[in-house]
């Protein structure tokens, strides 16, 4: 399965500071979900400057939230 590059690199130096595993567990959730939104919303930029028009970048905003690896890997919940 795909992982991004930076992932564990994150999640390893937050888990640093944070022993609690409940606590563990939502600052991932969280960290997921802030670069999650970051990802949409630079797609959203992105096709704002390709393309121009309001539909195309809502559209391809709206691909990248509901694409199956995504949701397959637990990002976006």
């Amino acid at each position: 399965m795909y992982r991004p590059p930076l992932h564990p690199c994150t999640l390893s130096l937050l888990y640093h500071f944070i022993h609690d595993p409940l606590a563990q567990l939502k600052v991932a959730r969280i960290v997921s979900a802030f670069f999650f939104a970051l990802t949409a919303s630079l797609v959203y930029l992105l096709c704002l400057e390709l393309f121009g028009d309001l539909i195309k970048e809502v559209i391809a905003s709206l691909f990248f939230m509901f694409n199956g690896l995504a949701l397959t890997m637990g990002v976006g919940n």
